[in-house]
This record gives structure tokens, C-alpha cells and sequence, in this order.
């Protein structure tokens, strides 16, 4: 198979040169049971010869990926075995490196206006990327997917004619490459399963199609459907931007159009997303799903719902403390959105799930009246790609620290990301730490200066400090960690204006309460007493000023998207602001297909869980692709523009269909994987 190349050159301003010059032959060498062998010869191509080049291949598309070198890249796609796991080999049978060459990143838009109308094409690279020694991408062939188009399980190699090295300047092109996939242990073959107006793409995109045909098994769904939203269709969504106790009131639910009165108050029943993000990798036991979390209920222990009685709940906001499953504490901050949703039954058929109130009584236990606490500082300020921030760049920095309720004389602790040369706390040089990464000051004022230092130019994502802290209120609210010893303490805390209340917040679906009582030393201080494991605990203490309102809350009537007599050929993902209506009639008039029409506040709603999310939607067409009735989902299309700054970060143009970002690059054709890969 001969592509012959043209040559062609553009001069630009900035003096980099497009060079499309490269020419490949391919052959098939073997297609056989065991394994799958061809060759690529580029040995045609042209000589670089320019210092600063931007490289056009025949039949070859660019990596494209933000920040890094913009190489090009063919990819092959392949029938594979539907059991064993494919790996592949290579040899470079003839290469030839270059030095001195420059080649830019990918080209990145910047929007002058927010019509999107005036703008210029700019080139930023990633200092992480071009700063070190190191070739993109580090191997010439690579096996990038496995997993099934319809019945027929595919593998796509990708190859990559060029490696370059940014730091050395210096590109490595493989002119001839001897590629083999070797398929593995082959315990079964399928059969042939005619895929009608399917054959034809296959055909035109399988290399080893015919061979291929006949390794085809059906597909069956092993993923549990799971359907919070369907029992019952009567909902109401409350929007929250921060972590903390929420209050919501009869008054709240009536004025927006709730009949209160014919509310069971034991059948309330409240549910969130506590999982923060949803995994990027398709489902393998169940859909992603809500999960109950408990409420405390306020004057309706006489089984009515009045105006003044009220609820109170925990909620996690997009930002704030975790506990992972090793015991660490980590601060998370959500990639995509400023704001989470909960979901309220009203009259479902299930008693709901309340907040367990916890007495212990007072003796053998340890008073303290400090603990260790961390405060995270992290600003998203410069975009790396993907979905990723970082807060600044720079050699040397001095930040600023204050708490007035710091306790002197205590070990303190600095953690930096990515990792610094040293730190600084009030000129003194804190002591670097190897087993906990980080950096020890022996004291920590109230109010000090830390000063983070790279040995050169670096980006920095955020840093912590780690201190004792006494127990003392802000605003009549607290938030503190458990001592990492296991015991039973008396936690003497301060600084509250009125008798707090306090909550154990360590895992949502079981929060647990606390009564204090007066304390010891007078006016302003209370206690309350807890025994922990080897678990660490977070707490929220906290008087009735301090209860949140939500940010909104609305009425749901949910028409859902996971009934499974549900079925189109063809979907149509909307933002809410277009309508592509005329688009689905001519598809159901001249196609004669099944169309539905989607709003992405549909798919948000009921795959994100009012967590705005590209990979929602990823979750809807993998659900209507395995669950929703005949005829079969064949196509799909996205109606509406977007960009990377999900969260409005820079005051971007408004986002009306989000790009599905993977990690540090974006792919839309994410959206659509919707078989099992390996």
C-alpha cells in the first residue's frame, strides 16, 4: 500500500515551518490465529532540515495533546481473539535522529470575546514537558485500547513515527518498524456474527477482517442497572456550594410549590453522589449510584411537616477534607464543577435513615483541648492540560500564614506539590523529612512567613501545614480531626457564642451527633466525649447561627432516562439552550431511524446526580447502549460548543456541551466506549 507524499512549506511570522514530507508503505506479513505481524517503511520520507518544524504525515493525525510536542501518530485497528490478553512487539530495523530541532506544542485557541468570533491560534508549552530530558512518547509502538466494536473484540496499536526529546532538541524517526501483536492464550474463537450495515465499516477499518469475522460472540450486560430515581418520580434537588449542616424548613418547600401537608415526615428520605468524581472507566459491577445519608428532623414527632419544622443534614461540598481508605486525610477539590446536588424523597415507601445521637459516659477519658490540623492552600490559576491546574510558576515565593489559635511551641509540618528544594518559616530552614515527604519546623507562630524555593523555575499545584491547633471556633463553627492515637478523649472545645452541637463526619452514609456540655473553665466552652479505633474521625462543631441554607432548591418530576423500555437508534445531547429538533425530524424522515432528543441537564441530573460531569454523559450511552430496548443505539450526535475551564476559572465563554477531558488531553470519541475493555 503506497501513499506517495507531497511537499509543501508555509513560512510564518514566528518562523516555524509546516513540512508535510513523509511518505509509508505498510505490508501484512502474517494474519493467523496466533498472532498479527506487519512492517511500516518511511524510509522515503524527507530529511528534517528546518530548526523549528511543525510535521505533516500522510494518513496521520497529531497527538494533539496541550503542552507537549505536537507529533504525529497512526493508528491500526485489529481483530483480536475474544479471550486472552493481546500484547505487542516491536523492532526498529532502521532509524535516524536529528539535533537541533524545535517542535512546538499543540496549538491551543485563545478566545478574544465571548462570542467566540475574534481569536488567535497560540502555542504554550508545558514546562514539565519540554524542561525535562525525556522523549515523547517514550515508546515508538503501543497497544492504546482494547474492547469491542459491537460483537467484534478490536485492538488499536498506535505508532509513532517520531520521538522527540524537548531538552536536547534533539528527534529520533524510526524509518522502518517490524510490528507483531501477539494474541495470547486463545481459549475460544466465537463464531460469525453478521453485523449487517456494520460490515461495511468493519471491513473498511479492520486489517484483519476477514480472519476477524469469525472470533465475534454476542455481548451480554453483567452490570447491574441500579435506579435510585426510580422509586419514585417525585423529587427535590438541593444545590449547595460548600461542606457543612444545611438546613431546609417546611416554609423552604412551600414556597417552592409543595404541598407540605401531605408530606409523611418518616418516609423523607435523602440521598447524594459521595463518591466526589465518577470513575472514567466503564462500569464493571453496577452503575454509579446515589447513597442515603441520615437527617436529623426538628418538631415532626407529631407526624406533620410545618412550616417551622426543619431538617437538618451533612453535606459535602465540591472541595474539602477526605479520609481514603489507608486512614490518610487528602484534600479534594471537584475538576469540574463549584457545586453539588442531594436529592430529597418525599413520599417514597421506605422509612428514611436518621442521624444516630452518641452519649458516652464521662470517665477514663483524655482531656485535650488541641489536636493536629491541616490547612490546604491551593489556587487553580494556570491550565496544565485535561483536566489539570496548577496554582503558580516560580523559583522562590513567600507566602503568608495566619491562625490566631496556633499552639506554640509544637512541631509543625510543610508539605509541598510538587516537591520543593526547601522551605522557609520566618527565614528559619525547615528540616526536610524523607519518610513523610515534607518539611518539620520545630514551632509555628500565629502569624508566619513560609517561603517555598525550587532550584529553578517550577510550577507549584499547593502546599499544606500541618499544626496543633487549639479547639477553638470561628464564626461559632469548627472543623478539626481526631488525635491519631485510638482512645476515648474529652474534647474541650471554645469560642461559641451559644451551646453547640456536634457531628462526626468521617463517613456520610453515617453520621453520627454529639450533645456537649458545659466545660470546665467557663463562658464559651463546652464538651463532649468520643472513642475512636485506628481510624481517624472529622467533626463539625457548630451552634444554630451556623447552619447553611442551600443555594437553590427545586422541584423534580423526573421523566427517567433509566427506564429500560426506553429506545432509540439514534441520540441527539443537547445543551438546554439549543434546539436541534429540525435536525432529529430530517434524521426520522429521511432515515426513517427512532431519534430522541436529550437536554444535557437530563443527563446531569440523572447520571451526574446534579454533579456537573462530562463523564455523565459517557454513563448515558453506556446505559442506553446495554440497557434500553430494541432497536439497538447506533449513533449519536453532541449539539453545542465547549472548552477546558469547566469551572470558569478564567472567566471563559459560557460552556453549552462540556469536551470529555481524559486526564491531560481531551477526546470526544470517550463518550462513545461503551463495550467492556480489558
Amino acid at each position: 500500500m503506497k501513499n506517495p507524499g507531497i511537499l509543501y512549506w508555509i513560512l510564518l511570522s514566528n518562523f516555524i515551518v509546516f513540512v508535510r514530507l513523509f511518505s509509508f508503505e505498510l505490508k501484512i506479513e502474517h494474519s493467523g490465529e496466533d498472532r498479527f505481524s506487519f512492517s511500516l517503511d518511511y524510509s522515503s520520507a524527507k530529511s528534517l532540515t528546518d530548526s523549528i518544524i511543525r510535521l505533516e504525515f500522510d494518513d496521520h493525525f497529531k497527538l494533539g495533546k496541550p503542552g507537549y510536542p505536537n507529533l504525529p501518530v497512526k493508528t491500526f485497528t485489529l481483530a483480536i481473539p475474544p479471550y486472552g490478553m493481546p500484547r505487542v512487539i516491536y523492532i526498529v530495523l532502521d532509524s535516524v535522529s536529528y539535533d537541533g530541532i524545535y517542535i512546538p506544542p499543540a496549538e491551543s485557541i485563545y478566545y478574544k470575546d465571548e462570542r467566540r468570533e475574534d481569536y488567535e491560534r497560540i502555542y504554550v508549552e508545558n514546562p514539565q514537558i519540554y524542561g525535562i530530558s525525556r522523549y515523547f512518547p517514550d515508546e515508538f509502538v503501543k497497544l492504546e485500547y482494547i474492547g469491542y466494536f459491537r460483537s467484534q473484540r478490536i485492538a488499536t496499536v498506535a505508532v509513532y513515527p517520531i520521538r522527540y526529546n524537548p531538552l536536547m532538541k534533539r528527534a529520533i524517526m524510526a524509518r522502518k518498524l517490524s510490528i507483531n501483536i501477539i494474541f495470547g492464550e486463545v481459549r475460544g474463537k466465537g463464531g460469525y456474527i453478521d453485523e449487517k450495515g456494520y460490515e461495511a465499516v468493519l471491513g473498511a477499518n479492520v486489517m484483519n477482517y476477514e480472519k476477524g469475522k469469525m472470533w465475534r460472540r454476542k455481548r451480554i450486560a453483567r452490570v447491574s442497572k441500579g435506579d435510585i430515581f426510580g422509586e419514585t418520580n417525585e423529587w427535590v434537588r438541593i444545590k449547595i456550594e460548600s461542606e457543612g449542616i444545611y438546613k431546609l424548613t417546611g416554609t423552604d418547600l412551600e414556597r417552592r410549590g409543595m404541598n407540605i401537608s401531605e408530606i409523611n415526615p418518616r418516609k423523607l428520605r435523602l440521598f447524594e453522589f459521595i463518591n466526589d468524581t465518577i470513575k472514567t472507566q466503564l462500569p464493571t459491577d453496577s452503575m454509579p449510584n446515589m447513597v442515603e445519608i441520615p437527617i436529623e428532623t426538628y418538631g415532626l414527632d407529631d407526624m406533620r411537616f410545618d412550616r417551622n419544622d426543619y431538617i437538618l443534614f451533612y453535606a459535602r461540598g465540591p472541595s474539602g477534607w477526605r479520609i481514603r481508605s489507608d486512614g490518610k486525610i487528602n484534600y479534594f477539590i471537584h475538576p469540574y464543577t463549584k457545586s453539588y446536588s442531594l436529592w430529597l424523597s418525599l413520599n417514597g415507601n421506605i422509612d428514611g435513615k436518621r442521624i444516630f445521637e452518641v452519649n458516652y459516659p464521662d470517665d477514663n477519658a483524655v482531656e485535650i483541648r488541641s489536636t493536629y490540623f491541616k490547612r490546604h492552600f491551593e489556587a487553580d490559576l494556570l491550565w496544565q492540560g485535561g483536566i489539570n491546574w496548577a496554582w503558580d510558576r516560580f523559583s522562590s515565593r513567600k507566602f503568608f500564614f495566619f491562625d490566631p489559635f496556633v499552639v506554640p511551641g509544637e512541631t509543625a509540618y510543610v508539605f509541598v506539590k510538587p516537591s520543593c528544594s526547601y522551605v522557609l518559616v520566618d527565614s528559619v530552614r525547615a528540616s526536610y523529612l524523607a519518610g513523610i515527604d515534607g518539611f518539620s519546623i520545630n514551632s509555628l507562630n500565629t502569624r508566619a512567613d513560609i517561603t517555598i524555593a525550587y532550584a529553578g523555575e517550577n510550577i507549584l499545584d499547593w502546599f499544606e501545614v500541618k499544626y496543633k491547633r487549639a479547639l477553638n471556633a470561628d464564626n461559632n463553627e469548627l472543623l478539626f480531626f481526631s488525635p491519631e492515637t485510638p482512645g476515648k478523649y474529652r474534647y474541650n472545645i471554645r469560642n461559641f457564642s451559644s451551646q453547640p452541637k456536634v457531628y462526626d463526619i468521617t463517613d456520610p452514609e453515617n453520621v453520627r451527633s454529639f450533645s456537649t456540655q458545659p466545660g470546665s473553665i467557663g463562658s464559651g466552652e463546652y464538651f463532649f466525649i468520643d472513642s475512636i479505633g485506628i481510624q481517624k474521625r472529622i467533626y463539625i462543631a457548630l451552634t444554630q447561627q451556623a447552619l447553611k441554607v442551600p443555594v437553590s432548591i427545586e422541584i423534580f418530576r423526573m421523566n427517567s432516562l433509566r427506564d429500560t423500555g426506553n429506545s432509540a437508534e439514534m441520540l441527539i445531547l443537547t445543551a438546554d439552550e439549543l434546539d436541534p429538533s429540525r435536525l432529529a425530524q430530517f434524521h426520522t424522515e429521511h432515515d426513517s431511524m427512532i431519534v430522541r432528543v436529550v437536554k444535557l441537564s437530563e443527563i446531569m441530573n440523572q447520571f451526574g446526580f446534579g454533579i456537573y460531569n462530562p463523564v455523565a454523559v459517557r454513563d448515558f450511552i453506556y446505559y442506553a447502549y446495554n440497557f434500553w430496548s430494541e432497536p439497538n443505539l447506533k449513533y449519536v450526535i453532541l449539539v453545542g460548543d465547549g472548552h477546558y475551564d469547566y469551572r470558569n476559572i478564567l472567566n471563559s465563554p459560557p460552556i453549552y456541551f462540556p469536551p470529555a477531558a481524559c486526564d491531560s488531553y481531551f477526546s470526544d470519541d470517550f463518550f462513545v466506549r461503551v463495550t467492556d475493555s480489558t
